[in-house]
């Protein structure tokens, strides 16, 4: 003899991921660490000063040397500068090759003669790749919220629950 108890909850437990994906899509539930948001853009607004005084650096340096500038040189040129809030010489790598999969994942190979930089928030790394001269900053609050796109995957999970339940876990014949 079958349980009720299988199917009933796993229909249940079905219904309440849609909802509560739903219900946080549509209601402020997602917007109550806006200012916790908006930290993180004015930390993203540092770097983006930190990309862009390495990228002259670097850009300078191979315009009137013909190359970039080694590790060394590098290196050297960030101890010269005075403290910012995301110092080159404490939080940015700088590559020439040997490129984290993350960039390259990112922005897709790199084009010869390339560099990146990758500076570290304190979670994560953010990137800057010169063959796209993109990097991964974000700086609008709803980049960091829930997008269409999780409602979407929330309500594909949900009816993927609930066929596997069905399958995994069939009506009784009567």
């Amino acid at each position: 003899m079958r349980s009720k108890f299988i199917s009933v909850p796993l229909f249940f437990i079905a219904f309440l991921c849609f909802a509560f994906s739903t219900l946080a899509y549509l209601s402020d539930l997602t917007r109550t660490n806006h200012n916790l948001i908006e930290h993180t853009i004015e930390n993203s607004k540092d770097m983006q000063i930190t990309f862009d005084v390495a990228i002259e650096f670097i850009n300078t340096s191979k315009h009137e040397t013909g190359s970039y500038p080694t590790h060394d040189e590098f290196s050297d040129w960030a101890k010269s500068l005075p403290k910012m809030h995301y110092s080159p010489q404490s939080f940015m790598r700088y590559y020439l090759d040997n490129f984290p999969e993350d960039i390259i994942d990112e922005f897709g190979n790199p084009k010869r003669d390339s560099y990146a930089l990758a500076v570290w928030r304190g979670d994560w790394y953010e990137y800057y790749a010169s063959w796209k001269n993109k990097n991964t900053l974000l700086f609008e609050i709803d980049d960091y919220l829930f997008s269409i796109q999780h409602l979407l995957f929330g309500l594909l999970f949900t009816i993927g629950l609930f066929f596997l339940g069905k399958i995994f876990h069939p009506a009784p014949n009567k």
